[in-house]
């Protein structure tokens, strides 16, 4: 920061990537796709709109705006005049953004996501004692869809460097939720938090990203050769009938690893209670998994504990693609076939990327452009790639949905593959429908377990105010006796 006149300067995107103000993202998404591309992108216009809707109803006094189509116009023409003029820091109070006692932004939400889709800087104060309440939980309160949050859970992860990722496990009983947070409040700015239910297959699959992903794999966990006989017994040592509890942090790595250290000490079952990620690749792993239903049901439906010479193979070719080429993996996806590889429902020959810079060089490496084949998709590329239901996350790329592969191929219909490759896709997804109505089944017997709880507890309650009138009842009877 620098200061001017009792004012600082701060960098626009700083204050984002630190501040669990939680409609930012929404804004700098659509601000960043008004830069990059010349206009909002379909799927970020309508995340703006949500969050809008979920903020003020679409209503704001000054200037008034009543509209979706009020806050939209007015939005990119700020974006459009900060583009020509930059922001303006002439002195007038009005344009200085001021700062809560946690650097939350109390005003100037539109103005900073403008500003750090241009790499900008704002003015700010700060404001001692003031607070917003705008974070997470009042989204939440206020009807924000759970994949809107979960979407913007992730991309806050990708941009901001200090966010952390905790695990409660599901052997914690629910009952120390409210203490967990406290600690966790006390040394973390909880950015968003979330109940997970998965099975013991998805569960493993989870643990083997915690512990046996990189090329340092804990010695305890085992290996291809014994079937990671130490994780499994670590899995089921963590396991439960509880949800896990996924939490987004904005913490340094020493409070993060008190705040896990006290959460064990308060569980009482050591290190099984609870996890943070050991590296920046497992922080953004496990926010592109746990904060992504399509990715999330891969893991599902597929094991990573068994190899597969293949598709590693793949994954190795996509690392020497962004090595080479300097493509960041959020720049493109992975077309065709690789998706149904993934779910094991056939082999794919090759590696077909959507959104390659340099098809030459990325020949090199074993990876073909699908450029040719964008036609046979539903939308372009820009689109795709920010719409969360067209794309999943593995070991840190895109692949496209199996349900836009399918789409894919039920517009472009090469016979006989693609017409084979529909079939396998459908009935795959009819078999999957029996583990999706098993996590129902267990999240309705989660909620009429907690229902009884809260029965049994007012139940109680009522029987204690019962006593407690009769014995004050008792004493006035006996003070009105004396009289």
């Amino acid at each position: 920061m620098t200061d001017i006149n009792g004012t600082q300067l701060c960098d626009a995107a700083s204050l984002i990537a630190n501040s669990k103000r939680f409609d930012l993202i929404p804004k700098v998404l659509l601000a960043s796709d008004v830069v990059q591309l010349g206009r909002p992108s379909t799927a970020h216009k309508d995340l703006y709109l949500r969050s809008i809707q979920a903020f003020n109803g679409f209503w704001e006094d000054s200037p008034r705006k009543t509209t979706s189509s009020n806050f939209l116009d007015a939005f990119t023409a700020l974006i459009a005049s900060m583009q020509s003029i930059g922001f303006q820091t002439s002195g007038d109070p009005d344009r200085t953004v001021y700062l809560g006692r946690e650097g939350e932004p109390l005003n100037g939400a539109h103005r900073i996501a403008a500003a750090a889709a241009l790499g900008l800087r704002v003015p700010v104060r700060v404001r001692e004692g003031a607070s917003v309440p705008w974070d997470w939980a009042y989204f939440h309160k206020h009807d924000l869809r759970e994949r809107d949050s979960d979407y913007i859970a992730c991309q806050f992860v990708h941009i901001s460097p200090d966010a952390q990722v905790l695990l409660v496990q599901p052997c914690v009983p629910r009952s120390l939720d409210l203490e967990i947070s406290r600690i966790l409040s006390m040394r973390c700015k909880i950015y968003y938090q979330k109940e997970i239910f998965v099975d013991f297959h998805t569960f493993l699959n989870l643990k083997y990203i915690n512990y046996a992903r990189s090329n340092a794999v804990e010695s305890w966990a085992g290996n291809h050769a014994n079937d990671f006989a130490g994780l499994r017994v670590h899995a089921e040592s963590s396991y439960g009938a509880n949800p896990l509890r996924a939490y987004v942090l904005i913490a340094t790595e020493s409070d993060l690893i008190r705040a896990k250290s006290e959460i064990r000490r308060l569980v009482g079952k050591g290190n099984f209670a609870a996890h943070s990620a050991d590296s920046r690749s497992e922080v953004l792993e496990l926010a592109q998994v746990l904060f992504h239903r399509e990715s999330l049901d891969l893991l599902r439906n597929r094991s990573l504990l068994k190899p597969d010479l293949a598709v590693d193979a793949a994954i190795e070719r996509l690392h020497s693609l962004v090595e080479q080429t300097g493509q960041t993996p959020q720049s493109f996806m992975v077309g065709g076939s690789a998706t149904m590889a993934l779910y094991g429902l056939r082999a794919a020959n090759d590696v077909d990327v959507l959104g390659l810079r340099d098809a030459t060089q990325a020949s090199g490496v074993g990876v073909t452009s699908h450029e040719s084949e964008l036609m046979f998709y539903p939308s372009a590329l820009d689109e795709l790639l920010r719409s969360p239901q067209s794309y999943l996350w593995f070991r840190g790329f895109r692949f496209a949905s199996l349900q836009l592969v399918y789409d894919f191929k039920s517009k472009r219909r090469e016979f006989p593959k693609d017409v084979r490759d529909m079939l396998l896709i459908e009935s795959f997804q009819q078999r999957d429908q029996s583990g999706r109505r098993a996590l129902v089944a267990l999240r309705l017997k989660s909620v009429q377990e907690r229902t009884l709880r809260a029965q049994i507890g007012f139940r109680r309650f009522a029987r204690r105010a019962r006593n407690q009138l009769r014995v004050v009842t008792r004493i006035a009877e006996k003070g009105m006796r004396r009289l």
